[in-house]
Order: structure tokens, then C-alpha cells, then sequence
């Protein structure tokens, strides 16, 4: 197919393909070449299937679909085409479409991926893609009242070769030399940009229910199932006879996904443990008489804290944004 640039030496006379009409031509023609071309590159950076890696981006923005982290162009087009049937947006509130938008970025054979709403309801899609909805799941995450039905969790249940490990121990000596930029705190195969990633999925074009809210991510890597039963799970600690110890299982990692809600922590006055269970197992037992009022600073300044002022929230480190990199 020839362009304007060339045509015009077929449909004009002589005195116009040549020499001062020919550059005026020739000008003309590339003008409209460049309009003909950009006008179709429009229409075609709207296909999924004719769009540059840009386009797509762009595309997946708007549709509110994720590229997988290790996913192909291929397989990336094929959900992009299908946003509208025969699923995609047309089940946007159900739980199986977030569960495919998850396992899709995750690898969807790597990854039993499931939701635990607060009224006990349990949706699973395994790696082969069986779908499967369980009522009155055991799942006692706090001791929030059942009516609060639009709290729900995602837990993960890796499979082997999914890539997800844990990082070494509180107390490891290892972690003194530990230097793993593809980790977060906790976790490793991991990083900041994928919890960002899932932090997408439920706001804008959120794929969760209408009304309800995503609580926590559970990581699982040698996958099991978590089982709550105590109601103590929404406390990083908990007080066990004035002892303060761990509040959650430690076969298991935890990713915020209402960081706004989940990482205010808010003391209770009532359950202020009178020992500290230290790494290793040891007590420590403060002596309150020894507590001081005031503290000299580098260069013999001295600060007095201000009792009036101490906050009674305080917003905390969020374990799946910080990368672990000591």
C-alpha cells in the first residue's frame, strides 16, 4: 500500500513532481502520513491485542486488572480481552473474582488462595482452578461481634516452588549479616511492589464485595491452613498471666491490607503486662520506682517528657512496605 508521500507522483502533472512542487508535495504527504498513522495507532492502543506494552498498562489501569508478576503478554491480553465475559467485570463483587485476580498475579498454580469473611464463610480456589464455598469455617479472629459481616481475610497457601520463604528469626545471628532487597519484614520472594499490587485490587475498581473490607493477608509456606480460635489474632502481643507474649501463630506471615486501620495500635491501660517475655525465652520485670522522669541528651541537654502530650495511638511500621535491608 503505497502512502500519501508516494501517491502523488502517480495523480499529479508533471510540473508538481518535480523539483520545488515535488518538496511541496512530498512535505503535504508526510503530514498526512503522520495523521493517517497516529490516528490508527489511537484505535489500536485500545485492543488489548494490537497494544503496546504502554497501551496495555494502561488498559490494565483502567480495567483494574493486574499484570501477574511473571505473567506473559499472552496471558495478559487473554484477561484483558475477557474483562467484560465471561467473567471478569460482569462478577467484580464476587469473591471467586478477586480470588482469580489474585492467584493470576501470584501464579495461579502456585497459590490455594482463599477468603474468610467474619460470618465464617470460606471461598477457595485451588491451583487447579475447583472452586469451592464452605459455611461455619472455625475462624475466631478477634473478639469482634459476628453481625460485622464485611471484614474478611485472604489467606495464601503456597504450594511448593512458590517462591516464598521466611526470613531468619528474631535473635538468628544470621540476620546481623542479612541483606535481602526482594524481602519484606518476615517474608522473602516478596517485595514492597507486590503488596502494593494487592493493596489495587480493592480500591478504585475494587474486585472485594460491595460494603466490605479486606482485614489481613496470610501467608502460609508450607501450605497449611490457619485455625483461630482464640480471638486474640488482631494483637501483634497479648498478656498471658502478665507475661507479654506473641499474640499470632508464628507458622504464618501477615501483610496488611487496611494498613489506615490495621497498623493503629491503641493501648489498653487494663492489660499492661508486668513482665516482657525477652528473644530466647527470658522475663524481664521492669522496676517502676526506677523509671525516670527526665533523660540527659548528647551534649548535657536534658529532656523531660511531657505526660500531658503522650499520644494514646500510635501508627506502626507497616511489615509489608518496609523492605528488609539492613
Amino acid at each position: 500500500m503505497k502512502r500519501f508521500r508516494q501517491i502523488f507522483y502517480d495523480l499529479l502533472p508533471w510540473w508538481l513532481t518535480n523539483g520545488e512542487g515535488e518538496l511541496v508535495q512530498y512535505s503535504l504527504g508526510f503530514m498526512r502520513d503522520h495523521m493517517v498513522t497516529r490516528a490508527r495507532l489511537s484505535l489500536e492502543a485500545r485492543l488489548p491485542s494490537r497494544a503496546g506494552a504502554s497501551a496495555l498498562a494502561l488498559l490494565g489501569a483502567d480495567r483494574g486488572i493486574i499484570r501477574g508478576r511473571t505473567e506473559s503478554r499472552e496471558s495478559y491480553v487473554a484477561r484483558l480481552k475477557a474483562w467484560r465475559y465471561p467473567r471478569g467485570h460482569r462478577i467484580r463483587g464476587n469473591a471467586f473474582a478477586l480470588l482469580d485476580q489474585i492467584a493470576n498475579y501470584w501464579g495461579a498454580t502456585l497459590f490455594d488462595v482463599s477468603t474468610i469473611s467474619r460470618n465464617l464463610v470460606r471461598n477457595r480456589r485451588e491451583p487447579d482452578g475447583t472452586e469451592t464455598t464452605t459455611y461455619s469455617t472455625e475462624w475466631t479472629w478477634d473478639d469482634g461481634d459476628l453481625a460485622q459481616w464485611g471484614r474478611f481475610w485472604v489467606v495464601m497457601q503456597c504450594q511448593p516452588g512458590s517462591g516464598i520463604g521466611y526470613t531468619p528469626a528474631l535473635g538468628d545471628p544470621a540476620l546481623w549479616s542479612y541483606n535481602d532487597p526482594t524481602a519484606c519484614i518476615g517474608l522473602t520472594g516478596m517485595t514492597p511492589e507486590d503488596v502494593v499490587a494487592m493493596r489495587r485490587l480493592f480500591r478504585g475498581r475494587a474486585w472485594k464485595p460491595a460494603g466490605t473490607r479486606a482485614e489481613w493477608m496470610i501467608f502460609s509456606k508450607d501450605g497449611g491452613f490457619p485455625v483461630y480460635e482464640a480471638g486474640d489474632q488482631k494483637n501483634w502481643g497479648v498478656d498471658s498471666g502478665g507475661v507479654r507474649i506473641p499474640g499470632r501463630y508464628p507458622a504464618y506471615r501477615y501483610v496488611s491490607l487496611s494498613p489506615s486501620a490495621n497498623n493503629t495500635y491503641s493501648g489498653d491501660p487494663t492489660k499492661f503486662p508486668t513482665t516482657v517475655r525477652l528473644l530466647g525465652g527470658a522475663d524481664y520485670t521492669g522496676d517502676p520506682t526506677n523509671f525516670t522522669t527526665t533523660a540527659t541528651l548528647p551534649g548535657g541537654r536534658v529532656y523531660t517528657g511531657n505526660p500531658a502530650r503522650f499520644p494514646d495511638k500510635v501508627l506502626l511500621v507497616d511489615d509489608g512496605d518496609a523492605p528488609r535491608a539492613l
